[in-house]
Parts: structure tokens; sequence; C-alpha cells
């Protein structure tokens, strides 16, 4: 693994992200690691950035997978979320939302990843945002319950199982000597 990616490297790093070009995606991360991951090209976007604004989902899963900031910013503000919303990709909003994309970050402009929803008519989009921290909700306490069956369902069974378990004979004292 080279140490530091050249500008170039990472120009042609991020463009792989911009058209999708999984191959070289990988082959870059291969080289780079973590070395490329979140640089930035030269106008100041990241691979991330790009694939989210393309709508490349395995680009972005890939990218995540290996470390990707989720919340990096571009030079206008955007977080991929953003990008994602703006450009009514969501396939990739559903992504970045199960890995944590930050909802309340805003852009240059003060807008959100709602706001640009919104405001390029991705109804849909703004739609699970909007529902996304209940939905969070709701399935972390689907969790906790499920959780909560499997631990009484294993106590159940040690407890059958320690109760079916044949008790020790009484132990007999030793006789006085004599």
């Amino acid at each position: 693994m080279n140490s530091a990616p050249s500008q170039d490297e990472i120009n042609n790093f991020c463009t792989a992200a911009q058209h999708g070009d999984i191959a070289a995606i990988r082959a870059a991360l291969d080289e780079y690691g973590a070395g490329i991951i979140d640089e930035k090209n030269h106008i100041g976007d990241n691979a991330l950035t790009w694939a989210a604004w393309n709508g490349h989902l395995e680009v972005a899963a890939l990218l995540l997978e290996r470390g990707a900031r989720i919340d990096d910013k571009e030079n206008n503000g955007k977080t991929p979320l953003m990008c994602a919303a703006q450009r009514g990709h969501e396939s990739l909003i559903t992504l970045l939302l199960e890995k944590g994309a930050g909802l309340a970050e805003v852009d240059n402009n003060k807008r959100t990843a709602l706001l640009l929803a919104k405001d390029f008519n991705h109804d849909a989009i703004a739609q699970i945002i909007e529902q996304w921290p209940e939905k969070r909700r709701l399935a972390e306490q689907k969790k906790q319950a499920a959780d909560k069956r499997a631990k009484d369902t294993a106590n159940a069974r040690f407890k059958k199982l320690k109760d079916q378990r044949p008790s020790k004979p009484p132990l007999k004292k030793n006789p006085p000597k004599p």
C-alpha cells in the first residue's frame, strides 16, 4: 500500500465514484486504503459525495464499508445525504440513514437534507427522512423486545433443566469415633 495518493490519483478516484466504476474504486482502496477514501478532488468533493450525487449505491456501500466519513461535507457544505436527497436517490437515502447519516446537518445555505428533498420535489424522500427518527425508535423497541424474549426463553430452559436434574442424596454423617 502506498502512503499517499497524488492529487491526480484522488481526482481519478472521485471520477470513478462519479461514474460508478466499482472496479476502479476497489483498486484504489486496495492500493491506498484510508489514505484516499475521504480525500477531496480539485473542486472539493470526495468519492462518497459523488456516489451519492449520481446514485451509485454499490460504490457508496463499499466506501462506507471501508470507513468513509458519512457526514463529510463538500465545498457547498452538502453531506452525501443532502446530495442524495437533492437528486432523488431513494435507495441511497435509506443506506445513508441506516449507516447513521446526520439529519440535522445543514449546508452553506442552512438547508437540511429534508429541505433539499422538498425544494427539489422529491416527496417520497422527504417522507422517508421525516419518518426516519420514528422508524428507528420502533426498530429499537422491536429489537429490545426480541432480546428480552430470547433472554426469557433461555432462562426458562435453564430453570427447566435445573428442575429436572436429579437431586443429590443427603450426605451421610460419619459415625462418631469410639
